[in-house]
């Protein structure tokens, strides 16, 4: 495993979370050997989830969990968070943390890294929304940073990789060699830039949840993707116009000989469904993610699906001998069924919203594998997981009073 691999994520001081946001990872129960297959092996006994699913009632707070860790995403690629989310096709709302003007959010991010060496890294990032004397807009600043390295010799047990005390690390405010750093890019930007790092590879599809605009656009869709969610199409393929730089997409279905000509992707939509138009973006991303051993987060993940392109999907990333570079699928989903397929209950978060946001790891509540996961959640044994019996109740008292 050569790319760099996320391992904890640690959000202090988020306005809509109940407390701190934690998200791991690792494979926290026992790891049988017929399973090592559908895990990625950090070293030692230590494994990590090849797929981390977030379930919970309606405006339980998934999706802003996702808006987090795309962050997080963006952070640890040392781009400009600012540039990243004003400038991204759809994206409603910059300031995606939803914090207050003057506040700040501390990130402590740990991940592992295997160029040359393998070691444990621990970045700590506060970032704060405030006015740009510049140009009055409001941003993101990145106000104080810290990053520490440490080998891996000696470290036994998960407790261990986390334990910094007596490392050294280096100062984004004290050291000159950020000074020239751009306020909302992270450290890690010279590490990269020296090749002391591998960069991660990440997608996600937030944005187009529920409008299904094709996340790529420069690239022909193979026909085993058209395929599996249409068969009917013969090909769909992109061709840059050199003159003005624009895009032509050519559709063709088999039962025709017309080729249709179109400008824009938003037309798409007049032929296509919208389940077809989103999984070829989805799979699209999934084939790269996988391929470069990257990360890949999608909001609710059943939306135009059924249960096959959903389960399919999933497995992919579950195969060892397709995933064989450790490709991660980071998603949120309503649809409770959908997490009888998945074994470990390590990698399901459950998302609650009662005084502020909260997960647990699903193998917190249920230690049995052999429970049935969606009857837990739909009979609301799990708390908060389903609307309540009250709240039910009153929604059918208001449809039998129009009578």
């Amino acid at each position: 495993m050569d790319y760099m691999k996320l391992l904890k994520v640690i959000a202090k001081g988020l306005p809509l979370f109940y407390q701190n946001l934690e998200i791991d990872f690792f494979a926290d129960g026992r790891v049988y050997q017929e399973e090592k297959h559908e895990l990625n092996h950090l070293f030692g006994n230590l494994y990590l989830n090849k797929t981390l699913s977030f379930t919970g009632i309606n405006a339980s707070g998934k999706t802003q969990i996702l808006n987090t860790l795309s962050l997080v995403m963006y952070l640890i690629q040392a781009k400009s968070i600012n540039s990243v989310y004003t400038g991204l096709l759809l994206r409603d709302n910059s300031n995606v943390l939803n914090l207050e003007l003057g506040k700040t959010v501390t990130f402590t991010i740990f991940f592992y890294s295997d160029l040359g060496k393998k070691q444990i890294h621990k970045l700590e990032t506060e970032i704060k929304w405030d006015i740009d004397q510049y140009n009055q807009e409001k941003k993101y600043f990145i106000t104080n940073e810290r990053f520490y390295s440490k080998d891996v010799t000696g470290i036994r047990s998960k407790k261990q990789i986390f334990e910094f005390e007596g490392c050294t690390y280096e100062d984004r405010n004290t050291d000159n060699k950020f000074i020239s750093l751009s306020k909302d890019v992270s450290m890690l930007n010279a590490y990269l830039n020296a090749n002391l790092l591998q960069p991660v590879y990440y997608r996600e599809q937030l944005s187009y949840t529920n409008i299904n605009v094709m996340s790529n656009l420069t690239e022909d869709i193979p026909k085993q993707f058209l395929e599996f969610l249409d068969p009917s199409i013969d090909f769909l393929k992109f061709e840059r116009v050199q003159q003005n730089e624009s895009l032509k997409i050519l559709l063709k279905f088999k039962k025709s000989e017309k080729v249709l000509e179109m400008d824009s992707p938003i037309d798409l939509h007049k032929i296509l469904s919208s389940g077809t138009i989103k999984g070829c973006g989805i799979l699209l991303n999934a084939y790269r993610t996988i391929q470069m051993g990257g990360y890949l987060i999608i909001d609710e993940l059943e939306n135009h699906f059924n249960r096959e392109i959903i389960s399919t999907l999933i497995s992919l990333f579950l195969d060892k001998d397709i995933n064989k570079n450790g490709g991660t699928l980071i998603y949120s989903t309503h649809y409770v069924e959908l997490l009888d397929y998945i074994d470990r209950n390590d990698s399901i978060y459950i998302v609650r919203k009662e005084n502020g946001i909260s997960i647990e790891k699903l193998s917190n509540t249920n230690k049995r594998r052999d429970n049935n996961k969606s009857y837990l959640f739909t009979n609301a044994l799990l708390k908060k997981t389903a609307p309540s019996y009250s709240a039910t109740n009153e929604l059918k008292k208001v449809f039998k009073a129009q009578w």
